[in-house]
């Protein structure tokens, strides 16, 4: 019994050790590479002053796991500012419920910094705070900040869906099979903790035993 233990004990921590450190793709649209198209929906910062301040936003499904969220990937087209030089910006990355079809309850904020100008795929992070329940529809939502001025580029692999733009306070716009925003989300799958996953296995092993006796 002493050897099943360890050896139990130890399957476990590698099991979990190795799910920890794997973030699967929860949905992705960008090309190899990281790629995306040059067109896009527009995002201006309210401090832009040319057309006030517009959002972005894009739908997508999680598969049959609940997921941990780690990170989301955005294709962006930043032009430069009407200051000379380049003024940085901002962009606010932004996870929300799904509300009836709509943008709903904002459940994550993930401010990005914006250096430079041109096309550019960035990269926010989480330390899983937010968890993406199984079969359930949530929203991406680009909030551009500050003099930014640019768009949120659509996927270059002919993907369509549900996206919305909105300006800033105003309801959102909803666009059904619309193609869809340059996008990628990962995340760290939802497992069992260890001392059930231990417990459950235990359960198992100690069924012959009782079988024996009885």
């Amino acid at each position: 019994m002493g050897q099943l233990m360890r050896t139990i004990t130890l399957f476990l921590l590698l099991a979990f050790a190795s799910f920890s450190a794997r973030a699967d793709v929860v949905y992705n649209n960008l090309g190899p590479g990281d790629t995306f198209s040059v067109t896009g929906g527009i995002l201006i910062g309210p401090d832009d002053g040319s057309f006030g301040d517009i959002n972005q936003a894009a739908s997508f499904s999680v598969g049959p796991t609940a997921h941990f969220l780690t990170n989301v990937v955005l294709g962006l087209g930043v032009t430069d500012t009407p200051a000379y030089p380049f003024v940085p910006a901002s962009v606010n990355v932004l996870v929300a419920k799904d509300a009836a079809g709509s943008p709903g309850t904002v459940l994550l904020t993930m401010p990005y910094a914006i250096t430079t100008p041109g096309d550019q795929a960035i990269t926010v992070y989480d330390a899983g705070s937010v968890m993406l329940a199984a079969n359930e529809n949530y929203w991406i939502i680009a909030d551009a900040e500050g003099e930014f001025h640019g768009s949120w580029r659509f996927n270059s692999l002919g993907y369509m869906g549900l996206t919305a733009g909105q300006t800033e306070g105003s309801s959102w716009n909803l666009r059904p099979n619309d193609d869809m925003y340059a996008l990628r989300v990962e995340g760290n799958p939802v497992v069992p903790e260890p001392a059930t996953l231990l417990l459950a296995i235990l359960g198992l092993a100690l069924l012959p035993r009782r079988r024996r006796k009885q």
